[in-house]
């Protein structure tokens, strides 16, 4: 990898117009100028086009494509993308000046594929998220108990990284971004972390977000699939330590909805996952899967029939 790569900052934009403004002049305030932004409007039916024109030029471009969802338009950029490193990033979040440099800098030194790297939630100086330095454990069991997140606002990747995955899958509305990043440790990647925060991650209102609709029943659907392939992934590798917790993940993601819903049923067919992908481990490991697995279920249904 050259001392300064190009970085290909890949954004996909749906109604944003009275947020991306702010996201690019983050960007254009970095302090490692060897980057590019690819800009794609998944099919925006408000004034994005004209708040983005006049930041156009040989290194920040725009596509528009017919609404496809985020994963499709990332794809779609990173098609497009030149960088030998790349960050896909929310048309509504922002980045602090030094993350680029910091990034960059810490994968060319240390020969990483990638690099996680912390975040503020909506007040610099605020509320923080900052991944847990690995010590001895691996950074895939980071990941499964959630010291490391798979975030956009976190993560740069070298482009061979991505290609490798085949990119989003197109499949999910909603866990994109950890579902990509938990395919690409799963190439075991050399990770650069920096537990310190980079970016600013903007919680809000708006009807353009999946956040602000998780509990549909697409997004359910999207959720458990992502939850079936990290349980698959462990009961393959036979990681009957880590199962519980990515099942008490799992229920967490998707229980309390299916409560809200009244589908008092789907409890039943969860706590089938836990017997599922346990089912090669010896009785021991086995039953203290069930075990953890039980009360996890319980405690997230109650949580569902109080909120």
């Amino acid at each position: 990898m050259p001392e300064q790569p190009l970085v290909s900052i890949i954004i996909p934009v749906y109604n944003r117009a009275d947020r991306v403004a702010a996201t690019l002049d983050s960007l254009i305030a970095q302090t490692y100028t060897h980057f590019e932004i690819i800009l794609v409007d998944d099919g925006s039916t408000d004034r994005s086009a004209e708040v983005i024109a006049p930041y156009l030029n040989t290194r920040i471009k725009y596509y528009k494509q017919q609404n496809a969802g985020a994963p499709a338009a990332r794809n779609y950029g990173f098609s497009l993308a030149n960088g030998e490193l790349i960050v896909f990033f929310d048309s509504d979040d922002l980045m602090l000046p030094s993350r680029l440099e910091e990034q960059v800098k810490a994968m060319v030194s240390q020969q990483a594929q990638a690099c996680a790297a912390g975040f503020y939630v909506n007040m610099i100086g605020g509320q923080q998220y900052l991944p847990v330095l690995p010590g001895k454990e691996p950074i895939m069991d980071l990941f499964i108990k959630r010291k490391v997140l798979g975030s956009t606002q976190s993560w740069m990747f070298s482009k061979a990284m991505v290609a490798a995955v085949n990119g989003f899958d197109l499949s999910l509305s909603c866990r994109q971004d950890i579902d990509l990043t938990f395919r690409i440790l799963q190439q075991n990647p050399t990770v650069a972390l920096l537990p310190k925060p980079l970016s600013l991650f903007i919680d809000h209102e708006g009807g353009e977000r999946i956040m602000n609709n998780w509990n549909s029943l697409k997004h359910l659907g999207s959720k458990e699939r992502y939850h079936h392939k990290v349980l698959n992934y462990l009961a393959t590798q036979n990681r009957g330590d880590l199962l519980p917790k990515a099942l008490d993940y799992y229920y967490w993601d998707v229980l309390p909805a299916y409560v809200k819903r009244k589908e008092y049923g789907k409890a039943a067919t969860l706590y089938s996952a836990a017997l599922k992908y346990s089912k090669a481990l010896n009785v021991g490991s086995r039953l203290k899967v069930l075990a953890e697995a039980s009360k996890s279920l319980m405690h997230w249904f109650a949580s569902g029939l109080k909120n």
